[in-house]
């Protein structure tokens, strides 16, 4: 297993239902190693509709129940800047809060593992 991320307390937001389209950020700080280079190609791509691909993932959740989400690829342009990426779990991530009783201010890991060729994240929560 691969270490991801960790949302630290004072990024309470990644798991805020009330922030417009905040997901939990997996950030560019952790290389993205836990990723083929198909998939890292894929996710740059975007689909017949013009929106970015992404990749179908497991999740395993802390009560040990599965669910299936989303990876996107996310780039975040800054003017007069260079650009960050961050990657973000779409398609369910509420459900996942809820199910787990997540509040903002938990702090939170996301780790790494393939079954077979699929890609796979767990999530572990630290309450505080």
């Amino acid at each position: 297993m691969k270490k991801l991320a960790v949302a630290e307390e004072d990024e309470g937001r990644v798991i805020s239902q009330d922030d417009e389209g905040c997901r939990p950020i997996i950030k560019k700080s952790w290389s993205p190693s836990f990723l083929s280079d198909d998939e890292k190609e894929l996710l740059k791509t975007r689909d017949e509709k013009n929106k970015l691909n992404e990749i179908p993932i497991e999740l395993l959740e802390p009560t040990l129940n599965t669910c299936k989400l989303a990876l996107r690829r996310w780039e975040m342009k800054k003017p007069g800047r260079s650009s960050s990426v961050a990657f973000v779990l779409a398609g369910g991530w509420y459900d996942v809060v809820a199910r787990n009783g997540l509040k903002v201010g938990d702090r939170v890991e996301v780790w790494s593992f393939r079954r077979g060729s699929q890609l796979c994240l767990a999530l572990i929560t630290k309450r505080n």
